[in-house]
């Protein structure tokens, strides 16, 4: 179903936000995207932030985790 295949989607967005350096735009492309804009605002849709604010969050979450 369409819902899977957007949660699978999401779940690798997320990983590649996380866990690489790559930019929003590779990240979109690499997930078939054709726009990093659309890519953003699908995110954003599901997720309730952009995909930098994303990164910016669990890095953070991260950091703060392995400080303890």
């Amino acid at each position: 179903s369409i819902d899977m295949i957007n949660e699978r989607v999401l779940f690798e967005a997320q990983r590649e936000l996380v866990y690489t350096n790559g930019s929003i735009k590779q990240i979109a492309d690499s997930l078939g995207f054709d726009d990093e804009s659309y890519f953003g605002r699908f995110f954003r849709k599901h997720m309730g932030v952009s995909p930098h604010a994303y990164r910016l969050q669990e890095l953070e979450r991260l950091t703060r985790y392995r400080a303890r």
